[in-house]
């Protein structure tokens, strides 16, 4: 049984009716059935997934959704599914919500170590994946079964079998209906992760002016940034190129600002330019800023040089260590040969 997983970018809204339909166009061969391109998800009176089709012979799907995760199973036969994050930290006071013989599973562990909340995870999607196969969930009652047997090992329910898959930043169980070939094991469980960017809650010219009134960003930084969001390459162009129109993006303004900021910040000239080059601004700026000014390369590194000493004598440790701090600020060689010799010879 495949498990598809999708990766959510920040500020999209992933709904699973919306998911499936991208999803359904990706379907492995194992996992498409009769009237595949047909299928729309929709939701029960409970508020369980389910898949309509033309088809007479519907596949069963379970749906979790994680803060940064949407995750499906599609099987022939009744399943359930469940995630969580592997960075959620559980609490010692939800232990007591489960059943007597899993909360002694859990005891024989130091509580809160990385390997207590790993089988707490393991435990939890478990049961939420079994209650979701039941479709009861919450209301079949965590105390009413267990999924650790007498010897308190992990086990299969008499209505079902279960599968764990091994993800990065997952804990991921199945359940299926016992007794039929669809029912998970540990061979045919597998993650394939598929490409879906949500859909958006805002236009990119829209979210691109919200960022610029918040913070001034490079042209390079915008685009960068955007791109990231899921926005395509055509409409975030479009949207630069009518804000740059509208006098609201401005590289030039941007890059004399961000070059006279790294120099009241105590940085040489290779700093400067350095700093101008990664926000992806013409290094041209930083010739622009020195020549506008009083600036005076030594007399700026030798005020720097001053504070790091603090009043104290000068000896060769400490010298050595002021020549890297101007290297790392970005002054030239010249200049910092010139103070170290200046400070050395008093």
């Amino acid at each position: 049984m495949n498990i598809y997983i999708v990766k959510k970018l920040k500020g999209r809204v992933y709904k699973s009716e919306e998911v499936w339909e991208a999803l359904r166009n990706q379907l492995s061969e194992e996992d498409r059935f009769e009237g595949c391109e047909a299928s729309r998800l929709v939701h029960d009176e409970k508020g369980a997934p389910l898949i309509t089709t033309e088809s007479t012979e519907a596949p069963f799907v379970s749906v979790s959704d994680t803060k940064n995760w949407w995750i499906c199973a599609v099987s022939p036969v009744p399943v359930g599914v469940d995630a969580e994050e592997k960075s959620r930290k559980a609490s010692a006071k939800i232990v007591k919500t489960l059943h007597k013989r899993e909360q002694e599973y859990l005891s024989g562990l130091q509580e809160g170590s990385s390997e207590w909340n790993r089988e707490f995870l393991e435990l939890w999607t478990r049961k939420e994946a079994y209650m979701k196969l039941r479709g009861e969930g919450l209301a079949l009652g965590l105390k009413s079964f267990s999924v650790v047997d007498n010897v308190l090992e992990y086990c299969d329910l008499p209505d079902a079998r279960f599968a764990c898959l091994d993800h990065h930043a997952l804990t991921v169980s199945a359940c299926a209906a016992s007794g039929t070939d669809g029912s998970p094991s540990g061979e045919g469980l597998k993650a394939v992760r598929f490409e879906y960017t949500g859909r958006q809650t805002e236009t990119v010219l829209e979210a691109a002016a919200r960022m610029l009134s918040v913070r001034a960003y490079s042209e390079f930084e915008l685009n960068k940034k955007l791109c990231e969001k899921g926005y395509g390459k055509a409409e975030v162009l479009e949207a630069l190129s009518t804000l740059k129109e509208r006098g609201y993006l401005d590289d030039g303004a941007y890059a004399a600002s961000v070059a006279r900021r790294a120099i009241e910040a105590g940085k040489g000239p290779l700093g400067v330019k350095q700093e101008l080059i990664k926000r992806g601004l013409p290094s041209s700026a930083a010739d622009e800023a020195f020549a506008s000014g009083d600036y005076n390369e030594t007399a700026a590194a030798m005020q720097l040089a001053e504070a790091s000493l603090r009043g104290s004598e000068p000896d060769e440790k400490a010298l050595a260590r002021i020549a890297r701090r101007l290297a790392s600020r970005g002054f030239s060689p010249h200049t910092i040969y010139s103070v170290i010799d200046s400070l050395r010879n008093g």
